[in-house]
């Protein structure tokens, strides 16, 4: 079909209003250059303009409705607010240069989402409406309801459709012109076309975008379902060599899309050029986000009759509901503050760098260390984005040094936020307030501006300061979340009962300042936006804070996996932490890696700790996807089809901002130009010597790992060290309680702090319960217990406690105490003790602990004299043999395996009689390094030992990879220009959901036991109240009667979560999920009103355990006996009853079979 058949201009009265929409509402919203005319477009045919895409399906007698031109024109005019006021300049740029100019790119994703639900016009799609359908039959389009296989419809789904005509569409329109033919390499024709042709692969890449708009991707079994009989009458495809009917429908969308977006203009053969992948998941991405935001009845209203769509005005609808969506646009960092190599104070002593460092951590006077200086030169020295990886010892400042390289390569590759990334929930709710803080010190020009912020990690609505920024309240007292859950409650039913569309995204205008009043001038102000904290969206805000688990899913094959790279691949992303990686993550965090390289995302990575083939493996990964893009640009420009025009994409205008009028190329070669000198400065190696000719490692400390540039050869930076160390007294204490409480009452005994760290909570409960009933009284001892195994509540307490006591100001530091704590204390709290004593982990971990030793200076006499040098004991040594290899505690060898724990005993070169003192940081490299090494270490009696731990050790980390690849995303240099198929036929659910096939997706990339979650309460006469000993927002008892909680009560319901484990549980997890089931659905008061508050949607599917007064709740367990039976025997399960006892002093405790 010829667009001009069609296509014809009207002028509609100026003014006019959008459907549902007072005419005063939106005079005031026309963009300046209109992309469709106000009412029907009159270039469309009565077939495809009967068409219907959007009703109500939760009332099926509603007849709103909205026509499928009508959802497109919503779509496309979203897309263009989307790309001029959300996409980072990184992306953007990213796309200009895949598709030939700023312009081609713009345009592409308004064509896309002006096309990307085409396949709705299909009978398989249209039948599910029988009101809406009639209005189409009359046009002539048939749809059958009644031949065999019409019960697979809902298979035949509307983007496999748009997919496969998209595809041929764009392949004809390629053909059609002179010296433009199919490429002799595409895969295979599709089957049902009107031309029996080979797709192009610029047609490919376009289509597998429309075909990816609901987070998955085309597999072989969709494409096979259209060359059956039932699925292309389904499809309404072509039963001769004419397209038929509905295809004449879906190709005229197309033909009156590309003119309407100005591809016409672009080229008649456009695209020209095959689309890499990396932009193909990017286009999807945004993609969705405007259909999602489109399809949002809130925003964009159904039809109430026929007269709305004669007055349909897309543009000023799109702009209205940008406006109330609120979301600020895309952060620009502040420019380079000047030649600060060398540039100094007027004190003549301190760098620009130092005067920024003391502005943006308000810090008067502070002058950055040496490793935090040469982080920051190297990042604004970097002419093309890179992996830098920054290792110096704790405590040195990496944080406050990866944020100001942050802020400068966000400033030179134009990215558009920061991801910081940390292992676990606790250490992201540390660093959220710091992270908070450092972006209101970033300056924000000549007005007022906003960042969006995100806390991404499943417990973020427990983090008052998150909570506090997210609130927001209208005129009527209802909270922006509130609003969106009333408006989306139709939206869910609609993807539920259909299984055909998506949920329609929520949203609602509207954000808070992080407690400062909006009279602030000049610099920026974190914000949470509603709807970009919803789920699915988070990632997408500015800022972001969040477990290394939401970084590693961008590798994870599941759904909407798009949205994880477009919300990467525009920021720079921290990883803080990384020697905390399991081989496992490591699977997923390489391939992450590579995908950033292939985006030219910069990525700073962080730690104390870390061996040396991980660093050189994170630098191989990332140099590989580095390659990968240069491969692809190649592959790009040798099949592009017909191109008569310079390839070259100098010159593209990215924004009004004259410095960002360069296309990454030519931005490269200026930066090239402008860093020679300043690069020069740099002391650089490309190769890493050690100092040790006779050692096989790289014992440079701290050191700055920089991938290659322009060559595939890492570089390496020395900074001097800081000068601050601690000598560190080593020894080995028995396992035995009499030693541990001797050595406590020896060591205390004029007072001071200390820290026992148990690798197990089990362990840390017997010794906590120990010391308080041997030496509290005795040493007037403060004790605390801290582990992984309390509510939220009293966790959140207990770390807010510690730190006031024990962290840098320990205003409160008391005269005596002792800390029992769990891994929590690795990592998550800043905290300072005299004394340690700890059970044996791999050795960077003890570092890591270590690092909580003397960690701030004190004053004179706030030490005791015997504890004024700090002094570390390693426990958890069941039994030291003279003649053989020791043997761990119990518990200890489950959590560590033992290869590495002999290994790190060999290392420290401790025993009863030898005691060691260490030289933190510069023994550091010495230690991580061969303890992770392969070189024979350790006693003569423990070789054979040690030889055998080693080979297991291998056996389970190759297992354990095996099953990783397994759930991984193909490399990014596999199959170019190709994302066919990329998530397989049977993707992950997406780890955002709240199923449990997305709680296993979330488990996926990571080797730990998976864990549930319950909420905790106590059980009364009259049904259920929060715990007594808690400080909770609302002071009202809970409802136990008529009545749902409150926001705050349903808050404050979910504070008084735990995760349990296997472990902790007692029983299988499957078991413990099964019992707590049926105890949730009893017939006592507590399970009733518990599943009442079921139609609470924050509540909705959580299992609940009701304590008794006494603190105990009661499990009946049906379990298979381990070892019973045979293969093909049919077991029995054995019902055992496990009593559970929890108390905000000790925590959760499984009490065996009574």
């Amino acid at each position: 079909m010829e667009i001009g058949e069609h296509l014809t201009n009207h002028t509609p009265p100026a003014g006019a209003p959008s459907a549902n929409t007072p005419p005063s509402s939106t005079d005031n919203f026309k963009t300046a250059t209109p992309l469709f005319d106000v009412g029907i477009p009159l270039g469309l045919s009565k077939q495809t303009l009967s068409v219907w895409a959007k009703t109500n399906l939760a009332d099926p007698s509603d007849p709103s409705y909205l026509q499928l031109w009508q959802h497109l024109e919503d779509t496309a005019a979203t897309a263009s607010h989307v790309w001029d006021d959300f996409l980072p300049d990184h992306v953007k740029e990213i796309l200009a240069e895949d598709l030939g100019g700023m312009n081609e790119a713009r345009a592409t994703l308004l064509f896309l989402c002006g096309v990307h639900d085409a396949g709705k016009a299909s009978p398989a799609f249209e039948m599910m409406n029988q009101r809406c359908a009639t209005r189409t039959q009359h046009t002539g389009l048939t749809i059958e309801y009644d031949f065999p296989g019409v019960e697979n419809r809902s298979r035949i789904r509307h983007e496999l459709v748009g997919y496969h005509d998209l595809c041929d569409w764009l392949t004809i329109r390629a053909i059609a012109c002179p010296g433009i033919s199919s490429q002799n390499d595409a895969p295979t024709p599709t089957t049902g076309t009107s031309r029996q042709v080979r797709p192009t692969l610029p047609a490919l890449g376009l289509a597998n975008i429309v075909g990816g708009h609901h987070g998955t991707s085309i597999s072989d079994d969709q494409r096979l379902l259209l060359r059956d009989s039932a699925g292309a009458r389904l499809a309404g495809l072509p039963r001769e060599s004419v397209p038929s009917d509905w295809q004449q429908c879906r190709f005229e969308l197309f033909d009156w899309m590309a003119a309407a977006n100005g591809i016409d203009a672009i080229s008649p053969t456009w695209p020209q050029r095959p689309i890499p992948k990396r932009s193909q998941t990017l286009l999807t991405a945004t993609v969705i986000i405007c259909d999602w935001i489109a399809s949002n009845a809130w925003y964009f209203p159904l039809n109430t009759s026929r007269q709305d769509e004669t007055v349909f005005d897309a543009d000023a609808r799109a702009a209205l509901a940008w406006r109330e969506l609120g979301i600020p646009a895309p952060w620009r960092a502040p420019h380079a503050p000047g030649s600060a190599s060398d540039a100094t104070s007027p004190d003549s002593v301190r760098t620009t760098y130092d005067l920024l460092f003391a502005e943006r951590f308000q810090i008067p006077n502070a002058t950055l260390h040496p490793a935090q200086r040469a982080a920051v030169e190297a990042a604004d020295s970097m002419a093309e984005p890179g992996l830098m990886i920054l290792e110096a010892n704790m405590g040195e400042g990496k944080t406050e040094a990866a944020l100001l390289a942050a802020e400068r390569l966000a400033d030179r590759f134009h990215l558009g936020g920061v991801y910081y990334a940390l292992p676990t929930q606790a250490t992201v709710n540390a660093m959220f307030t710091r992270f908070t803080d450092w972006i209101e010190q970033l300056p924000a020009d000549n007005r007022p501006a906003f960042a969006s912020i995100f806390l991404a990690h499943g417990k973020r609505d427990l983090n008052d300061e998150f909570a506090a920024l997210r609130t927001r309240r209208y005129g009527d007292g209802t909270s922006a979340d509130t609003a969106f859950n009333e408006v989306n409650e139709f939206n869910d039913d609609y993807e539920l009962r259909w299984n055909m569309d998506h949920a329609n995204s929520d949203g609602r205008s509207g954000s808070r300042l992080n407690g400062h009043s909006d009279t602030r001038r000049h610099a920026l102000s974190a914000v949470v936006n509603p709807w970009l904290s919803g789920r699915k969206r988070g990632n997408l805000s500015d800022f972001v804070v969040g477990t290394i688990d939401q970084v590693l899913m961008a590798a994870l094959r599941s759904k909407h996996v798009v949205l994880r790279h477009l919300a990467l691949a525009g920021k720079v992303v921290v990883l803080d932490e990384v020697h905390a990686n399991t081989a496992y993550m490591n699977v997923f965090m390489e391939r992450v890696l590579s995908w950033l390289a292939y985006y030219e995302t910069p990525v700073i990575m962080l730690s104390a700790t870390l061996p040396q083939q991980r660093r050189l493996a994170y630098l191989q990964a990332y140099e590989a996807g580095r390659r990968a893009l240069r491969s692809e640009r190649q592959y790009a420009l040798d099949h592009t089809c017909g191109c008569d025009r310079n390839e070259s994409t100098d010159g593209i205008a990215t924004s009004s901002d004259g410095e960002r009028r360069h296309s990454s190329r030519a931005r490269s070669r200026f930066r090239r130009e402008r860093d020679a000198a300043t690069a020069a400065q740099i002391p650089v190696t490309a190769s890493p010597p050690s100092p040790d000719a006779r050692s096989p490692y790289d014992l440079r400390y701290p050191l700055i790992s920089l991938s290659g540039g322009d060559t595939d050869t890492p570089r390496y930076i020395t900074p001097e060290p800081s000068g601050r160390s601690s000598r560190v007294t080593v020894r080995y204490c028995d396992d035995s309680d009499e030693s541990l409480t001797s050595l406590l009452r020896t060591q205390l005994a004029d007072g001071g702090c200390a820290i026992v760290i148990r690798d197990t909570v089990a362990r840390a409960q017997h010794a906590y319960q120990l010391i308080r009933r041997e030496l509290a009284e005795e040493l007037g001892a403060d004790v605390t217990l801290a582990h992984s195994r309390f509510l939220a509540f009293d966790r959140a307490q207990i770390d807010r406690d510690l730190v006031h006591r024990f962290g840098p100001d320990g205003a409160d530091r008391p005269h005596c105490a002792i800390v029992v704590a769990t891994q929590v204390a690795e990592q998550s709290l800043d905290v300072d003790f005299d004394l340690m004593v700890t059970d044996v982990a791999p050795i960077d971990l003890i570092l890591q602990r270590a690092g909580r030793l003397h960690r701030h200076r004190r004053g004179e006499g706030e030490r005791p004299e015997r504890l004024r040098s700090p002094q570390l004991f390693i426990t958890g040594i069941a039994e030291w043999k003279d003649d053989a290899a020791p043997e761990f505690s119990t518990g200890v060898a489950t959590v560590y395996h033992r290869h590495l724990l002999l290994r790190s005993l060999a290392t420290l070169e401790i025993s009863p009689d030898t005691e060691q003192v260490i030289d933190i940081p510069a023994v550091i490299p010495e230690l991580v390094q061969h303890t992770y090494g392969n070189n024979p270490i350790g006693p003569e009696s423990w070789q054979d030992v040690m030889r055998s731990a080693a080979a297991d050790w291998t056996d389970q980390q190759d297992r354990k990879q095996s099953i990783a690849q397994r759930f991984r995303i193909l490399d990014p240099s596999s199959s170019p220009c190709d994302l066919d198929n990329w998530l397989g036929r049977d993707p992950l659910d997406d780890p955002d959901g709240r199923s449990d096939d997305a709680r296993q997706a979330r488990a996926a990339v990571r080797d730990s036991d998976e864990n549930v979650e319950v909420i905790v309460l106590q059980r009364t006469s009259d049904g259920l109240q929060l715990p007594a000993w808690g400080d909770f927002r609302s002071d009202d008892p809970l409802p136990n009667g008529m009545g749902m909680p409150s926001d705050n009560q349903i808050r404050d319901i979910l504070s008084c979560t735990i995760s349990l484990s296997r472990y902790s549980a007692g029983c299988s997890l499957d078991a413990f999920i099964r019992g707590a089931e049926l105890r949730c659905t009893g017939s006592d008061a507590a399970s009733r009103l518990w599943m009442d508050w079921q139609r609470v949607p924050e509540i909705a599917g959580q299992l609940l355990l009701p304590l008794d007064a006494d603190g105990r709740v009661s499990i009946d367990i049906d379990e298979y006996p381990k070892g019973e039976g045979t293969t093909g025997t049919r077991r029995k399960t054995v019902r055992r009853t496990i009593t559970y006892r929890y108390t905000p002093e000790v925590g959760w405790q499984a009490i065996r079979d009574e």
